[in-house]
């Protein structure tokens, strides 16, 4: 049975899933930044570049640094499922990744399935992830819809 404390980490942990979606889709990287632990790590599985740097600021760095390439990027949470024990607590989130880059002189939708495995653990009260490992279940390249504009919107 779901007691508040897990039903109120839940939230928080949800908030952490659309903060980064948020982080990411507008290029705020201080709110990137704040979802992490001061010793987070983040990775990708399999075939990942070398692993991220630690730490909130460090990651949200390297993210912002990676996603400069893309004209825009839209990010969608869904299937959110959470395992709560005390202060720390795990979770697993799917999400379909939109990249919007010219290649070739022609507009082109990189999509990534995404499946994010996340460690969390409360610090100075505040739910934040501790670890994210990204696996990457599949890509695909295509034309954008027809009449579809990309720009970022910060």
């Amino acid at each position: 049975m779901l007691t508040l404390h897990d039903l109120q980490a839940r939230a928080a942990i949800h908030r952490l899933h659309m903060d980064y979606t948020t982080g990411v889709d507008r290029m705020r990287e201080k709110t990137l930044a704040a979802i992490y632990t001061a010793d987070a790590r983040q990775r990708r599985i399999p075939d990942g570049p070398p692993a991220f740097p630690v730490g909130g600021p460090a990651i949200a760095e390297r993210i912002m640094s990676a996603i400069t390439r893309y004209d825009s990027t839209q990010h969608t949470m869904a299937n959110e499922y959470f395992t709560i024990a005390g202060d720390t607590a795990t979770s697993q989130v799917n999400a379909v990744a939109i990249h919007e880059i010219v290649r070739e002189g022609k507009p082109v939708q990189y999509v990534m399935m995404i499946r994010y495995v996340n460690a969390h653990a409360k610090e100075h009260g505040r739910w934040r992830m501790r670890e994210r490992l990204l696996h990457l279940d599949w890509t695909i390249e295509r034309p954008p819809p027809m009449g579809a504009k990309s720009r970022r919107n910060p």
